[in-house]
Formats: structure tokens, C-alpha cells, sequence
């Protein structure tokens, strides 16, 4: 079999390992010229897609390109401590495991899953979009190329990795991008600014506006800051340039606590970027019984950044895809589509509705409240670890404190997890973003808010 992949982003290059991994053949359409063409994201958290990164050979990839974090901190916008959790030192995370976070960039991910492609059994073409495809006789048709020379390809299956805007699901499904009413802005910066951000994660947020902060590379860490916006105000910055992205986020967190400001001016603005923040409804059925293409990804199942879970269920879906593909026949091709769909939805759809649901949860007055983290965090000794954080508060422990002060906050919370008898870890980051629980907002907590868009 022959398999068409349209999109050479992370979901396309994976599948098109995971399919030459079972011996079958692929070609990818990009649409971009080469692969440093345009910017492919900032960077993720590998998580839950630690199994499909096992399936497709790049476990010794993400040890040696994936920076490790040690301990996770949620601080006000005064630079107190909410919550924290984690290790002492990146040394005891050191060696990524599927079940840990690994942070990686999403280019060097790319470049790695376009290393492990063999040309025997996989052709990338570079500044092919696919203008048409129509389905006849059992095979797929694809139109694709440059404008002036557009070339004819026949297929077996065709597989929509193209993004959140994908011209195959357009034409397929016309369903609308849903807005969820939040505008993120990234960045990467140089670490030097302050040792918090080495090893860590972290978060700062005053109950409405909420940076994160993770490893990027060596020597680098991103932000993300998200804030509620009116969708024609958020078209309009997205639109606006990077100096003007710029100075929202600074006035976003005019109150924030240092370095948080002088982290976002050190920023070089070829290094950020922002975006209204999409997702859609979740497919409730998978596409035409006989229709001999699918969906992955983005394509499948866009979802806002905020449970991280983006490039980790693509992931998945091409290890799930590439599965069923060898273990059926071109005659069979459909069903077999038809199969990985009904388990793709079944898989995605919590995924899709909890990350819009942690915008709620992320962007309130009960994310900085250390008892309602607590408690919605699971944990059974919460009267100790309030008790700790009220200690660490007298001492004028917070964003300001060395490294080692904040290690050894670590230590003093895992000596209390450990008396647990029954004791789960708080939420974790899954992928590019941070994990959160099932919003319980408290309207009594909230404090009106102006000059806001």
C-alpha cells in the first residue's frame, strides 16, 4: 500500500514513520518550500505520548534532546507561593521515562521524526499543496504541486494532517472553529534572568491573567501568558506584530511581581508570537463508511493549549493509524479507517472538552487560593500541606528565593507525602501545557476586573 499524508508537521511525520515501521509506503505533501520555511510552534510536554514516542524509536531522541524539570510552582501575582510540587533536583529526573515530563522544542522534534524517515519508503515533498482529491475505483486521486505544475497521484488511503485550518475537513466536514474567548501570547528567553526558571516549572497568575513558564533547550525557557479577550480585539492583536504583542502581555502583567516584567521585555521579538485560542466541537461519528481518507491530529481533534494534550494525541493517532493500516488490506482500507476513527473519538473527546474547560479553571480567582488547590488536587493530607505553605509564607519564601530554598520545599513536601498512606501526586503537565482539574470557580472570590478587553 501506498499511503498519501498531507501535512509534514509532527502528526504527519510520525505516521509516515509508524507506517515504514509495518513496511508500508508514504508520501508527505507540505505545502511549506523546506522546513525552516515558517515557525512550527514554540515547545511541548511529552507525557501521555510517551508510548507512541517508544513506538516509533525516539526514546533516545527525547534523553538527549529533551530538557527534564525537576518541580512544578504556582505563585500569585505578588510572587507567594500557592502550591508546589516535585523533586529536588533535575538529577532525579534526569533520565525521561513515558510516565515524566520531557520538555522538547517542536522543531527539533520535527527534525528528529524527518532523521528517522528511509527513502525507500517514504517521499517528502516540499512545496506540494494539495489543491483537489476525488476517490475512484478504490483509490484516492491527489491533485498537488506548486501552482504552475500541479501533478497527478494515485493512492490507497489519504490521511489529513494539516492543522487546525485543514483544507481536507473543510471540504469533507464544514464545521466551524469554535473561539473559547482566551488569547495566548509565547516567548523564549535566556534563563540568566533568574534561577526559578532553571529545572522548573512555573506559574504566576493574579485570578485572571496566568504565565507559564517551562524549559525550552539548554540554556532557554518559554512563556505562555493567557488572558480572557473579545474575539475582534484578539483577531486584531494576533495581527499586530510582535512589539505590540509585546507590550500587551507587559500591560497584562503591569502588576506581576519581578522578573516576570523584565522577563517579557528581555524577550527578543523575532521570539514571540500570540493567537486566538480555537478549538471544535468533537466528532461525534467518523466520516463516510466508504470514504478512503481520515483525519489526525489537529485535523481530528483541535483543542486549546491548556491540558497540553495537542502533539501527544497526534502522536497516538499515528501509532494507532499505522496499526490499523497493517493489519488490513487495500480492499479493507476503509473499515480499517473506520475503526481507528471510532477509537480516535473515544480517545480525543475527553481531551478536547477538558482543555476547553481548564480555561475556566486556569483563569480565576481560585487558581491562586492554596486551600481550593488543595482540595482540588486530591490531597488527603491537606491540613499538613496547608500548615507547610503557611510556614514557608512566614519565612518570606516565594519567586525571590534561591534555588536551594525552594529544593528544600520539595524535600519538606515529599516527607509529608511520604506518610501518605494512600497519597497520588498532584496533577502533572500532559504535553505542551499544564494539567489542571475540573474548574469549580467561586463567584464570591471573584473581584471585578477593569480596563480589561
Amino acid at each position: 500500500m501506498i499511503i498519501g499524508i498531507v501535512g509534514g508537521g509532527i502528526g504527519g511525520l510520525a505516521l509516515a514513520i509508524a507506517l515504514q515501521r509495518h513496511g508500508i509506503g508514504s508520501i508527505v505533501f507540505e505545502k511549506d518550500t523546506s522546513f525552516n520555511a515558517r515557525s512550527q510552534g514554540y515547545g511541548l510536554t511529552m507525557q501521555q505520548g510517551g508510548r507512541a514516542i517508544s513506538a516509533l524509536g525516539l526514546m533516545s531522541t527525547m534523553t538527549k534532546e529533551g530538557q527534564t524539570s525537576s518541580s512544578h510552582f504556582i505563585f500569585n501575582s505578588q510572587g507567594q507561593i500557592v502550591l508546589f510540587w516535585g523533586t529536588t533536583s533535575s538529577a532525579d529526573a534526569s533520565v525521561w521515562q513515558p510516565n515524566r515530563n520531557c520538555h522538547i522544542s517542536r522543531q527539533r522534534l520535527r527534525n528528529a521524526l524527518l532523521q528517522e524517515l528511509d527513502p525507500t519508503l517514504c517521499q517528502v515533498l516540499w512545496g506540494f499543496e494539495v489543491s483537489h482529491f476525488e476517490q475512484r475505483g478504490g483509490r484516492v486521486v491527489v491533485f498537488a504541486g506548486p501552482d504552475d505544475a500541479r501533478s497527478i497521484y494515485e493512492m490507497d488511503g489519504l490521511v489529513a494532517c494539516d492543522g487546525i485550518r485543514s483544507g481536507i475537513r473543510h471540504r469533507l466536514r464544514n464545521e466551524p472553529l469554535k473561539f473559547l474567548g482566551t488569547f495566548v501570547i509565547l516567548g523564549i528567553f535566556e534563563d540568566g534572568i533568574s534561577p526559578i526558571f532553571r529545572e522548573r516549572m512555573v506559574q504566576m497568575s493574579d485570578g485572571l491573567a496566568r504565565i507559564f513558564i517551562m524549559p525550552y533547550d539548554a540554556g532557554r525557557s518559554m512563556w505562555q501568558l493567557s488572558f480572557p479577550m473579545e474575539l475582534e480585539a484578539a483577531v486584531s492583536l494576533a495581527r499586530s506584530g510582535a512589539e505590540n504583542l509585546r507590550l500587551e502581555a507587559l500591560r497584562q502583567c503591569r502588576s506581576f511581581h519581578p522578573p516576570i516584567p523584565e522577563l517579557l521585555a528581555r524577550t527578543e521579538a523575532t521570539l514571540i508570537t500570540g493567537y486566538p485560542v480555537y478549538d471544535r466541537e468533537p466528532m461525534a461519528t467518523g466520516l463516510d463508511g466508504s470514504s478512503l481518507v481520515t483525519l489526525l491530529g489537529d485535523a481530528a481533534h483541535p483543542m486549546s493549549p491548556f491540558k497540553g494534550q495537542g502533539a501527544n494525541q497526534a502522536l497516538i493517532d499515528a501509532v494507532d493509524l499505522a496499526e490499523a493500516i497493517a493489519r488490513t488490506s487495500p480492499e479493507q482500507l476503509a473499515q480499517a479507517f473506520r475503526e481507528y476513527e471510532r477509537r480516535m473519538i473515544l480517545r480525543t473527546t475527553p481531551k478536547v472538552l477538558a482543555s476547553r474547560a481548564a480555561i475556566s479553571s486556569l483563569h480565576c480567582a481560585a487558581f491562586v487560593d492554596s486551600d481550593c488547590q488543595l482540595r482540588r488536587r486530591g490531597y488527603p493530607r491537606v491540613g499538613e500541606m496547608a500548615e507547610l505553605l503557611r510556614s514557608l509564607s512566614d519565612r518570606s519564601m516565594g519567586i525571590w528565593s534561591s534555588a536551594e530554598d525552594l529544593a528544600q520545599a520539595c524535600s519538606l513536601q515529599n516527607k509529608i507525602m511520604a506518610r501518605g498512606s494512600v497519597m497520588r501526586q498532584p496533577a502533572v503537565c500532559e504535553d505542551d501545557r499544564v494539567h489542571e482539574p475540573e474548574p469549580k470557580e467561586d463567584a464570591a472570590n471573584q473581584k471585578p476586573r477593569h480596563n480589561r478587553v
